[in-house]
């Protein structure tokens, strides 16, 4: 996943960053690596970027 030049930490302090949208598909798949199946993770998106692909258990003290 490339990183963007504008991309801020998930954290500033010790609240959870606002994005636009976190979609939580049962199955992610990733394009890089390959032949990888991510189980329960969530893609965060802001601004129409993908910020992060995470764990959902820890989308919510990262992300709201």
């Amino acid at each position: 996943m490339q990183t963007m030049s504008h991309y801020e930490p998930a954290l500033s302090g010790n609240s959870p960053r606002q994005v636009d949208l976190i979609i939580y598909p049962r199955w992610l798949i990733p394009v890089e690596p390959s032949a990888v199946v991510l189980d329960e993770h969530a893609l965060v998106i802001d601004q129409g970027i993908i910020i992060d692909i995470c764990p959902q258990a820890e989308v919510a003290t990262r992300y709201q």
